[in-house]
C-alpha cells in the first residue's frame, strides 16, 4: 500500500512554531507522519470527487506525485513557490522549470530537458521523495534541503536560515490552506 503525506494538523502546528527567532529542525523530527492512502496508480481525490490539485498542470502533478507516493497538493505547493507554475522559469542561480531543479540535480536523475513540464515534475517529485526518505519523513528538513541543498540544510546544526524558514512556512501554509478548503468542501452526491 502506498503512503501520501498527511500534513494537515501537524503542519499547522509547525507553521506556528516558525514565529520563534530560530527553529531547530530537530524539533520537528516526529511531527509529520505518513498515512495510508490510495495506491500510487490511483490519483487521490477530494470529498467533492475532484483531483486535489487545480491548474494547468494538475494531471501531470497528480501523476508525478502519485508515482513517488506524495500528496499531489504538497507537490503543487512546492511548484507554486518554486516557479509560480511557470514551466519556463529559470532562477538567477540556474534552477529551471516548474520545480526549479538545478542542472546538477537533474543530471543525477537523468533529466536532459528541465523545461519539459512532465519530466521536471517527475524528477522534482522523485527528488522530494528522496529527501523525505533521507530525513525520515521530516517535512521541514526535506523542504529545507530542497531549497538549500541537503548539505547546507544540515550544515548549521539544524538551525534554519530566515529565508529557508520563510520558504518552508509558505509551502506548509499553502498546503494547509488547500487541506482546510478540501475538508470544508461539500461531499459529492453519490454516483457522480
Amino acid at each position: 500500500m502506498s503512503r501520501f503525506l498527511n500534513l494537515s494538523a501537524p503542519a499547522i502546528l509547525l507553521a506556528s512554531a516558525f514565529g520563534a527567532d530560530s527553529l531547530r529542525m530537530e524539533e520537528s523530527r516526529s511531527a509529520l507522519e505518513l498515512a495510508p492512502a490510495a495506491p500510487a496508480s490511483v490519483a487521490e481525490t477530494t470529498a467533492s470527487g475532484n483531483l486535489p490539485v487545480e491548474g494547468p498542470f494538475q494531471d501531470l502533478i497528480a501523476s508525478a506525485a502519485s508515482r513517488y507516493q506524495i500528496d499531489p497538493d504538497f507537490v503543487a505547493s512546492v511548484v507554486r513557490f518554486e516557479s509560480g507554475f511557470d514551466p519556463m522559469a529559470v532562477s538567477p542561480k540556474g534552477a529551471q522549470g516548474l520545480m526549479q531543479l538545478m542542472p546538477e540535480t537533474a543530471t543525477v536523475f537523468g533529466v536532459e530537458n528541465l523545461l519539459d513540464p512532465a519530466t521536471n515534475l517527475v524528477a522534482g517529485s522523485r527528488y522530494l521523495r528522496q529527501l523525505l526518505d533521507q530525513f525520515a519523513g521530516d517535512t521541514v528538513k526535506a523542504l529545507a534541503a530542497y531549497v538549500a541543498g541537503p548539505e547546507r540544510a544540515e550544515l548549521y546544526g539544524g538551525i534554519l536560515a530566515p529565508e529557508t524558514r520563510a520558504y518552508v512556512t509558505r509551502i506548509i501554509d499553502d498546503y494547509n490552506r488547500k487541506k482546510r478548503q478540501q475538508a470544508n468542501a461539500p461531499a459529492a452526491p453519490a454516483g457522480k
